[in-house]
């Protein structure tokens, strides 16, 4: 027993989520200073020719391949919006997490509109940086058909994240904890997760495909080639393996460790791609 006026240890699965929720937000908080350390990177590295020129010279006889190497800054910009977004929702919401637990154990667990933001903002990073490589497969391989099933995935994906909000918002009476939500709305968890892994491996396959029929052997674009491959290949498998690691642990207070750093591994592999 705790001595009077002494401090009250919390319950284990407080503790846990209190825990989990800080590595991630942690996490996540480096990870997007790696994003904007690459996105300044982007914007300075060359006065006189664009960055996908400079990175991938081994291309400039190939217009398919020029096409496929592009970043478009628009995108990229909407990205670390996103991107900041989410990462001030976190601080936001981990700082009144913790105020609120003070006086009231509990309050770790309950829902608010701060991390409703923040997943929101998670979904949409995911979706648009999916949607970006669908586009530059359809670019590249010449096919507009191609990059449909990724955007439909996409649109998906967007949609069920949108609804996850509106039900954390609108779906109780009263207030209510993360726990009830996804006990009454595990499909929303589920399907996003879902469709998320679905794109990327549609992409990482057509991908891979379309890479191996332009490669030519002992050439320097075969080689290049083989990089990119590779590059989607683990990249695919990364964000596919993350978003199938929760439903395998079936752990409500260890989410926030993976929730909180999903959204960094897509943004991320935007600007390294």
């Amino acid at each position: 027993m705790a001595a009077p006026g002494g401090p009250t240890r919390l319950p284990e699965t407080l503790y846990t989520y209190q825990t989990t929720t800080e590595v991630g937000i942690l996490l996540s908080s480096v990870l997007f200073g790696i994003f904007i350390a690459q996105l300044y990177q982007y914007f300075t590295s060359s006065k006189s020719e664009p960055v996908q020129m400079k990175c991938f010279g081994a291309f400039n006889h190939d217009r398919a391949l020029r096409l496929y190497v592009e970043l478009i800054s628009p995108e990229v910009v909407f990205i670390a919006l996103i991107e900041t977004t989410h990462t001030v929702s976190l601080w936001v919401y981990l700082v009144d997490m913790n105020h609120g637990s003070i006086l009231q154990p509990g309050y770790l667990i309950l829902d608010t509109f701060t991390i409703d933001l923040a997943l929101l903002m998670s979904g949409i990073v995911g979706a648009v940086v999916q949607s970006f490589y669908a586009y530059r497969i359809s670019r590249f391989s010449g096919s507009f058909w191609l990059g449909i099933p990724s955007w439909t995935g996409s649109v998906v994906r967007v949609g069920i994240t949108v609804a996850g909000c509106v039900t954390a918002l609108r779906g109780f009476s009263g207030r209510h904890t993360i726990t009830d939500w996804i006990t009454k709305f595990s499909w929303v968890l589920g399907g996003v997760l879902a469709s998320s892994t679905v794109v990327d491996l549609v992409n990482t396959i057509i991908l891979c495909i379309i890479l191996s029929r332009h490669r030519n052997s002992g050439t320097r674009t075969s080689r290049v080639i083989d990089k990119l491959t590779v590059w989607a290949i683990e990249t695919g498998m990364l964000t596919s393996i993350l978003a199938v690691s929760h439903p395998i642990l079936g752990r409500v207070e260890l989410l926030p460790a993976f929730l909180h750093v999903y959204p960094n591994m897509f943004s991320l592999s935007l600007l390294l791609s």
